[in-house]
């Protein structure tokens, strides 16, 4: 039966339309790329094979809901105005998908329009590259990891490519070839190792059996200056994507060379020179020393540099590099070059163990094959990058301390202020009199443990004065005389030069090292006291001034301290005593420290302790005596009071108010200038301002009295602080202040400041 024209065309065109669905729909959900189809109100029209596998959802999970159920918040809002503004072209969002993670996709975006032109679609494909980023952000810190290793090795390197057997000009130099060869980096990447001017070719040695592989040999290549400089240079041909590269790695070998030449004159010679040389250096051959100088002798703790020779030198070694020190020396008798520096541990032959830095070379003694050894003592390298890191350490610590301590400050100016008050109120009453007393014992030991936080935290900003060591010590150890479990044996010479120091601080740190040395020695014993003028070159650091110092030692009889805890034994808060506080020595370090000396110490287990203190010296200058006009008690005053802390301005009104004066406070800077103008205006002016060094949301102390002696020169102002240890509170007068409190304080010590300035 024939259908009528206008059905069959119908037929026609309906089964033209499914074939073309199916066509498209095979091909979207064949390709990789993500491919969604939104609707003009975001809502998912389609959602392809690819999209599917990244979220985990499937199509028709996500049918008619907004996308925004796979953007991240900061991005949906994106999405819907580049559709409203009908946005073409790229970017890039996160999608998330089932399982919660996150994927990096570069979409592309277009609109599908009716007949009319109006917006009907918005079609998306997308492509995930969250691993091509991670790859690109991997290689690139690879890139630069690489570089910084090229540009700052201690080597000269060369780059140069290679075809058909001859070498191109360098393709890259290191900032050491540059630097050795006095050509600057575009000078060098015009020459190629053909090229390069050189000398002579010393001497060549094939590796790996293969000399176009693999090479090494000795070349003195010339400076742009001139001089010939011999290096042991290292080459090595290899391949990327096809194309062969050289790598060679040149080692400046001037001052071994020198060496050899000096050697090969004569051993007489030689042994002159080593005899002068201040490192350690001995010759074995097969294991046993043949020759040894008497820096040697000296640093292994020997009888004499004749005492050992023949000695075997597997008696030095310490088990945990014998491996390596056989390496090494296998590789020396087998004609490979001198070996670079090795840190290590030797045995004395006192039983110490002292970490040294060797080196080694081939030569020939008395006719037979040998090995050179140079040690150089390395503790005075190891302890300034201890210093260093020490420093570092507690600079970030004690910052923190620091803040903490003068938080805790304010609070205990509020506990002790309120007792002071409560006190007077409870004179009548004998036993809330003794809880007060013993509330106030308990704060005033809180306030020493701050004070002590603080000390560490910053050293204290120590007010020194010419003093004499020697009384010093006496009086620290004054207490030691009285107790009968110990006994303190002194060497302190008359003679001993003066230190300009704080003799509360340098007091407070010596006190510290004496209990130390008695918490060691429970049973009690006897404490050493050692003291001398030493000079800079006796120092075991590099000095702070130019200037002799005074060397203490205090030695203790106690067990002594184990290696794994001398690392640690300044570190703030660290103790092995189950009741330390771990700020004794701390404390005693920074104090010391600030003061531009060292404190230092060594042990040996089972032979005590020893703490070394070193002290500039100063030239000595007679004290001079203040005669100062008899006090008088405090008048009354009229105060204007400044502290951002409102538990702390409350109680120090009352104090004030309770001593008699009359007081005004403020929360700032600012609000204290503007009450000292009106003050001046109604003809009621302040006598006395009492202003907080540091203000959070303000002006301060310092800056509040600059305003206040542009008003008034006149101005009598006392500085508080819960930084006691501040230059401005150690110094008040010399920013103008003519009095300080440091916080916490109680109503006595407040009026006798106040007294003080009358």
């Amino acid at each position: 039966m024939k259908l009528p024209d206008e059905k069959a065309q119908y037929l026609q065109i309906t089964q033209s339309h499914n074939q073309q669905d199916y066509f498209m729909h095979t091909i979207l959900n064949t390709v990789d790329s993500l491919v969604v189809v939104l609707d003009p109100h975001c809502h998912i029209v389609l959602f392809n094979t690819a999209c599917e596998r990244l979220t985990g959802y499937t199509f028709a999970e996500v049918k008619g809901k907004n996308v925004d159920s796979f953007l991240l918040p900061e991005e949906a809002q994106c999405i819907v105005n580049c559709i409203k503004a009908r946005t073409t072209g790229k970017q890039t969002f996160y999608w998330r998908g089932r399982d919660g993670g996150k994927h990096l996709i570069e979409w592309t975006y277009a609109h599908l329009t009716d007949a009319q032109g109006q917006p009907q679609f918005y079609v998306g494909t997308g492509n995930d590259i969250t691993e091509a980023i991670k790859a690109k952000k991997a290689l690139q810190a690879s890139e630069t990891r690489f570089r910084e290793l090229f540009h700052n090795a201690n080597d000269a390197i060369f780059v140069a490519s290679v075809k058909d057997g001859i070498f191109s000009n360098y393709l890259e130099v290191n900032d050491t070839a540059c630097e050795k060869l006095g050509y600057t980096r575009a000078e060098l990447l015009q020459m190629s190792p053909v090229t390069i001017p050189r000398k002579q070719e010393t001497s060549r040695k094939q590796k790996q059996g293969n000399l176009s592989v693999s090479a090494s040999f000795e070349v003195m290549l010339m400076t742009k200056d001139g001089r010939a400089i011999p290096f042991e240079h290292n080459a090595h041909l290899f391949e990327i994507d096809g194309q062969t590269f050289c790598i060679a790695v040149a080692r400046d070998v001037s001052d071994r060379k020198q060496i050899e030449d000096t050697l090969r004159q004569s051993e007489e010679c030689y042994r002159r020179l080593v005899e002068l040389s201040p490192d350690a250096i001995f010759v074995h051959s097969e294991r046993k020393i043949v020759f040894a100088n008497s820096a040697c002798a000296k640093l292994l703790r020997a009888v004499s540099e004749h005492w050992l020779i023949g000695r075997k030198i597997d008696e030095i070694i310490h088990p945990d590099y014998l491996d390596a020190i056989n390496q090494r020396i296998e590789l020396l008798t087998h004609g490979q070059m001198p070996q670079p520096y090795l840190e290590q541990i030797i045995r004395c032959y006192d039983g110490t163990e002292q970490e040294f830095e060797a080196t080694s070379s081939y030569l020939f003694y008395n006719g037979q094959p040998s090995i050179q050894v140079i040690y150089r003592d390395i503790t005075r390298k190891n302890r300034l990058q201890q210093e260093a890191l020490r420093a570092s350490k507690l600079h970030s610590i004690g910052s923190l301390a620091g803040n903490i301590a003068h938080e805790f400050n304010n609070q205990l100016t509020v506990i002790l202020g309120n007792l002071s008050i409560a006190q007077l109120y409870a004179t009548k009453q004998p036993k809330l009199q003794k809880v007060l007393e013993n509330a106030d014992k308990a704060s005033g030991q809180a306030r020493a443990l701050t004070q002590q936080l603080l000390t560490y935290a910053r050293g204290g900003q120590p007010v020194k004065q010419v003093t004499n060591l020697r009384s010093l010590l006496f009086k620290c150890t004054d207490h030691l005389l009285h107790n009968e479990r110990f006994t303190c044996d002194f060497k302190i010479p008359g003679d001993l030069l003066m230190v300009a120091v704080d003799e509360d601080q340098v007091y407070h740190a010596i006190s510290n090292i004496l209990a130390n040395a008695q918490q060691a020695m429970p049973e009690g014993g006897t404490i050493y006291i050692a003291a001398e003028n030493v000079t800079t070159e006796e120092m075991p650091l590099p000095p702070e001034l130019n200037v002799p110092y005074v060397k203490v030692s205090i030695t203790d009889e106690g067990p002594g301290i184990p290696a794994q805890n001398m690392d640690h034994i300044f570190d703030p808060f660290y103790s092995t005593k189950p009741d330390g506080n771990g700020l004794g020595l701390p404390t005693s370090y920074s104090i010391i420290n600030k003061h531009g000396g060292y404190l230092l110490a060594e042990s040996i287990v089972g032979e005590g302790a020893t703490f070394t203190i070193y002290l500039p010296t100063v030239a000595h200058t007679p004290a001079v005596t203040k005669h100062e006009d008899e006090k008088t008690a405090a008048s009354l005053e009229h105060v204007l009071l400044m502290d951002d802390d409102e538990d702390v301005l409350a109680v120090t009104q009352e104090m004030l108010t309770l001593l008699g004066h009359t007081v005004i406070t403020a929360k700032h800077g600012a609000e204290a200038l503007q009450l000292y103008q009106e003050a001046d205006r109604m003809g009621m002016p302040f006598s006395l301002v009492i202003l907080d060094l540091f203000v959070k949301d303000g002006m301060g102390g310092k800056e509040t009295l600059h305003q206040l002696l542009v008003l008034n020169p006149q101005v009598r102002a006392i500085v508080t602080s819960g930084y006691f240890s501040d230059p401005i509170m150690a110094n008040f007068q010399q920013y103008g202040f003519c009095g300080c409190i440091p916080k916490p304080f109680t109503m006595e010590e407040l009026n006798q400041v106040l007294e003080a300035r009358a």
